[in-house]
Order: C-alpha cells, then structure tokens, then sequence
C-alpha cells in the first residue's frame, strides 16, 4: 500500500487497537511506507519486504513468510486492494482469520479467505476500510489524529507558508498538475496574498523541481524547494506549525493534511476525490470530471495514452477560486 492507504485507513487501525488491547499490530510493507507511518504511533512493530528488485522483493518476502509461521495466534488483514499476490502471501501465512476485500477484479479472494470484505471503489476508502475493521469485531467511534498534534488546537491564521505538493508515486504520473500551470499560480498565489511558498516532495524529486523553477522564471519570487530537506517528522510538524495552506495533487501529504487540519486545496485529474478525501470548508477539491476520468485504479491502459486533459485543463483562475474559498473560511 502507498502511505496515503494506511492513513485512510487509520481509524479503523485505531479502532482495532481499542477492541484488542495487550495485542500487537504489524505493518508489513516497503522501507518508504514503513518511514511513512512511524510518526502514527499505530503499530508496535513493522516487518519489511524490500522491492528494488524482484530477486529482493523474494527474499525478503520468504522471510517474512516464515516469521509469520513463527508468529502464534496471529490474524492477518490484508489492506492492499487491488494485488493478488497479497492474498496469496496471506493464504501461505496460515493465520486462523485472514481479512480480505473483494471486487470483481479481486474475486477470488472471495472463496480463499475466512473473512471476505466487500470494497466498493465509488465510495469513500475510509468506510472501505472502516468495514474491514468492523469485520474484525471493532467498532469506530472516533477519528484518528496525529500523536501530539491535536486537529482543535491548530490556529490557521498565525501560518506562514503556503506548501505546494505537485509530487506522487510513479503510479499514475498523470496526477500532477502541469509545470506551466504551476508556475503561474505561484505568482498569482504570491502577488494575492505575500506568502513565501514552500514545494515539497521527496529527495527523488528535487533537480525536477529545481529545473521547473529556472526554466519557468519563478527565482525572483520567494520559493523554496525543500524536497529531500525534511524526514517525515520534521515535514509533518512543519505542515502542523507552519503551513498556511496546502495545494497538493493526489499523494500522500494530502492525507497527512486531512490527519493535522491543515487547509487544503487538492487537484484531481486520474481519481476521484469522492473516493479519497472528506470535503469541509476548509478542504475543498478540485476535479473537472472529464469523460475518461477516473480512470487510475480502473484500467491498466490509460485511455488519454498519458495526454492528461484532466489536469491540463484545470485553469488556475479555478485553482485560484477554491484557494480563496479555503483562506477566507479560515481567517474568520
């Protein structure tokens, strides 16, 4: 799963932590999820399987495999929705109570697993995920935040930065939001409101940004690029004490926003924002509902053949309207 998966998840984690004390949670996942989800306090341990190659991706696999027929009394909860292969890891695994979603891509898990799942994929993923926990006994009865950072005392208008994420995972490349487009919302951002504007994203990131940022002209404005600048920790405390607003693509900071109450404007072009994010005063999306979206999580062959009209299409007079929407709701 992508970390943003685990957040969403999250109060349903919660909640199954709640119904079981003295039991303990393992996350099973690669090295950047893992980094991802540390600062949640939610497991008590994480097991990692490393997938930089397939050879490695096997390895270490096995080896988890056996920890898990070392493991005693355990339960397994399989929470990546669309792979097979995670089924099959949970089928070997030979817990008593393995936990499943199925769909029609997925319908085999129906018949392998002791307790099956419906996902709808047109609801929100929270209540996906919050009826794999309710099939596990649990009950939610409260939402999941940050350790140490509580939602109701975040103060909004004493931020100084506005954080701009227009970075994600290599799945579905065509969630981000056009540079020329990008480049001219910085300077309507800064000349409306005299912010500085912060672009995150990971170490991997940082010479696409830095390139963006010549080739478009923005160095006379104050723009810092802090991809690869901050661990987790430090960028998480950064959004919560520091960040005015967010304008994020579909990727995991998003999420973690949602978690610290952070205002945010998120643009979706592949995904639906139904799917993936609450909308309130201060969270507001942006989607133009083009006819071949959505189409990520849908189809293995993009039908724009990587053209995104969904994002290229979004002008940032629109952009500009949500940001408004966001600032003047939390400046009151």
């Amino acid at each position: 799963m992508g970390i943003g998966s685990v957040l969403m998840a999250a109060d349903g984690i919660m909640a199954i932590r709640a119904r079981y004390t003295g039991t303990r949670l393992i996350l099973l996942a690669n090295r950047s999820v893992i980094n991802g989800i540390r600062p949640t306090s939610l497991f008590d341990e994480y097991w990692e399987y490393d997938d930089n190659s397939f050879s490695l991706a096997f390895i270490s696999t096995m080896k988890n495999l056996m920890r898990a027929w070392k493991t005693k009394g355990k339960w397994i909860s399989n929470l990546e929705v669309y792979s097979k292969l995670t089924t099959i890891f949970s089928l070997w695994t030979c817990a008593r109570n393995r936990f499943d979603f199925f769909f029609n891509e997925v319908s085999f898990r129906k018949n392998i697993n002791t307790h099956p799942v419906y996902f709808n994929q047109f609801s929100l993923a929270h209540e996906n995920y919050d009826r794999m926990a309710n099939a596990m006994g649990a009950t939610i009865e409260r939402k999941f935040e940050m350790p140490g950072l509580p939602i109701d005392q975040r103060e909004h208008r004493s931020k100084k930065y506005i954080v701009i994420n227009n970075t994600c995972s290599e799945l579905a490349r065509e969630r981000l939001y056009p540079n020329q487009l990008l480049a001219q919302l910085c300077r309507e951002l800064f000349t409306r409101y005299q912010a500085p504007i912060l672009l995150s994203g990971t170490l991997g990131d940082r010479d696409d940004l830095e390139r963006m940022i010549k080739e478009t002209g923005l160095s006379d404005l104050p723009i810092t690029n802090i991809a690869g600048q901050h661990s987790i920790e430090s960028f998480i405390a950064l959004l919560y004490n520091e960040c005015r607003l967010l304008i994020t693509v579909d990727s995991a900071p998003l999420h973690y926003a949602y978690r610290l109450g952070v205002p945010l404007v998120a643009l979706w072009g592949p995904t639906h924002p139904v799917t993936r994010m609450i909308e309130s005063t201060s969270s507001r999306a942006i989607y133009l509902a083009v006819r071949c979206s959505p189409c990520t999580h849908h189809t293995s062959v993009l039908p724009c053949g990587g053209d995104n009209i969904c994002m290229k299409h979004m002008e940032v007079s629109l952009v500009m309207g949500k940001v408004e929407e966001v600032m003047n709701s939390t400046s009151k």
